[in-house]
């Protein structure tokens, strides 16, 4: 059996730019650069208010940022949507083929990531919950189901707590838009569907990763939806 101790602290208000008017806050979004692996001082130069706002928390939280780095996108959301994995799942855990093909190794891992996150949000109600307290994970199990069923590490985790097997003594949070969460490799969270319609900027900072700087700028964001029929 594995535990984890899944927590998230939340720092109330650090993003100063989340403060605006409903129009303002979605022009703000909109003109903001999405990041892929970028390194603190690219992601300072080339991102927006939003993104400055929340380099400058990450120093005052952690100090040095040197080797971090940032990922970041936006999204125009419908009510059903949901911008990231909506299943229970942690970040960064290492992968290798070595160990059942590339599912990540939650039980072991060969380092330990950290993070800030930040999301600033412009009416959707999509916002990222989190789990707080000791979740249990039976590793050999999590193994078999993959190896026989071919069901990936968190789709079986994410049955598993929802069905409250492994996350009886846990409490789920979910911080406001414009608070920055600090979390780790074993901090369990998903995202949560977006309630009405606008827009939703999503930031974060890791340190400790193994993955190279690739200061990449996107274009593109991709979106999950539940419903098959969904219609625009």
């Amino acid at each position: 059996m594995s535990r984890h101790i899944s927590d998230a602290i939340i720092r109330p208000n650090l993003i100063d730019a989340a403060h605006q008017s409903r129009e303002g806050l979605i022009e703000t979004i909109k003109n903001e650069a999405m990041l892929f692996r970028a390194d603190p001082g690219f992601a300072e130069r080339t991102g927006g208010r939003i993104t400055k706002d929340f380099i400058a928390a990450a120093r005052g939280i952690w100090g040095d940022l040197d080797g971090c780095i940032v990922d970041s996108r936006h999204h125009m959301l419908m009510p059903g949507m949901v911008p990231c994995i909506p299943g229970w799942h942690t970040d960064d855990a290492p992968r290798s083929k070595d160990y059942c093909n590339g599912q990540p190794n939650i039980f072991d891992p060969e380092y330990e990531t950290q993070h800030l996150l930040c999301v600033v949000d412009a009416g959707t109600g999509s916002l990222t919950e989190f789990l707080r307290g000791t979740v249990v994970l039976c590793d050999r199990y999590l193994e078999n189901k993959y190896l026989e069923e071919g069901l990936n590490f968190y789709k079986t985790a994410d049955a598993l707590i929802e069905k409250g097997l492994t996350a009886k003594t846990c409490e789920r949070v979910t911080p406001l838009s414009g608070d920055v969460v600090e979390f780790d490799v074993h901090s369990w969270h998903r995202g949560v569907p977006a309630k009405a319609r606008g827009f939703r900027f999503f930031i974060r900072i890791t340190r400790n990763s193994k993955h190279k700087v690739e200061n990449e700028l996107r274009s593109n964001a991709q979106v999950y939806i539940t419903d098959t029929s969904y219609g625009w």
